[in-house]
C-alpha cells in the first residue's frame, strides 16, 4: 500500500518536533514531558493535474511546573508562554518538513495553567501540501 503525502507529512512534523501523533489533547494522565501532534481535516481544491490540501495542525507541549512556582501563576504562565513559542519557532524551523510542506501558516496559539501540576501549549497551524490529482500517495509535480 502507498502512504499518502499526508501521512508522510505529518510522520515528517513528529520527526521534527520530536512528537507523538495524538487524536486527543494533553491530559492530567500524560506522562510529562510530552509533544504531541493532532491533525483536522484537510480541505482540497483540484487543478487539471494536481490537489493541493490545506491541513490544520496544532502542536502541544506538556510540561510539569518548575519547581518553586507551584504557587506563582505569574511564573507559570511565562514558562507556558516561553513553550508556545518555542513550538511556533520549532515548526518553522522545520522549513518544507524534507520538501513535503509548500507552506505552514501559524494560526494561533494557547496556554493552559493545569491545577498547579502542569502548563499546556498549543499551537495551531495550517499545512499546505500538494499530491497529483488522484493519486494521494504521489507527489506533485510527479
Amino acid at each position: 500500500m502507498t502512504v499518502s503525502m499526508r501521512e508522510r507529512l505529518v510522520a515528517a512534523v513528529c520527526t521534527a518536533m520530536g512528537a507523538q501523533y495524538s487524536q486527543t489533547h494533553i491530559d492530567e494522565q500524560t506522562t510529562l514531558p510530552v509533544n504531541v501532534v493532532i491533525d483536522g481535516a484537510d480541505t482540497a481544491t483540484n487543478g487539471y493535474d494536481l490537489t493541493e490540501c490545506t491541513m490544520p495542525l496544532t502542536v502541544g507541549r506538556a510540561e510539569a511546573i518548575a519547581s518553586g512556582d507551584v504557587n506563582n501563576p505569574a511564573a507559570q504562565r511565562a514558562q507556558a508562554n516561553a513553550a508556545l513559542a518555542k513550538l511556533i519557532a520549532d515548526m518553522h524551523t522545520g522549513g518544507d518538513f524534507s520538501g513535503l510542506c509548500r507552506s505552514c501558516i501559524y494560526t494561533g496559539g494557547s496556554i493552559e495553567l493545569q491545577a498547579d501540576s502542569f502548563i499546556v501549549a498549543t499551537a495551531n497551524f495550517e499545512l499546505i501540501y500538494q499530491h497529483a490529482r488522484g493519486q494521494p500517495g504521489t507527489q506533485f509535480p510527479t
